[in-house]
């Protein structure tokens, strides 16, 4: 499997997840996050997820090629971070404001980071 699908699979089993933990965990309520998932619906709130973290994966193997974590693990999370960015300033996704409300910017961008990270993980 690929590093875009890897990111597919982890947006989407990421996004259904977090789902229940806003739904089970009485503090993430507060997360902005909960009209979202109301909104949308579980399936299409993972898929959103799945697909923007597959976009943001499709851009980085078209621009730099498949990652290799230990050497491109730097431009990995900064990939992730820019993309988080351009979702919270660009206002990609309106329904997911409360949570960018909430939540800093370098918090959020280190998420986002983060989150590009782990499909680079090979065996």
């Amino acid at each position: 499997m690929d590093y875009r699908s890897r990111s597919f699979l982890l947006g989407f089993l990421g996004d259904g997840a977090l789902q229940l933990v806003v739904a089970n965990y009485p503090p993430a309520k507060d997360w902005g996050l909960s009209d979202y998932f109301a909104r949308h619906g579980k399936l299409e709130s993972m898929l959103i997820a799945g697909g923007l973290t597959y976009g943001v994966a499709a851009a980085y193997v078209y621009a730099m090629g498949e990652p290799d974590l230990r050497r491109d693990w730097w431009k990995l999370f900064a990939t992730g971070a820019l993309g988080d960015l351009a979702i919270d300033k660009l206002d990609l996704l309106p329904t997911i404001r409360p949570f960018y409300d909430r939540f800093s910017v370098p918090f959020t961008m280190g998420l986002g980071g983060l989150i590009m990270l782990v499909p680079a993980v090979k065996k």
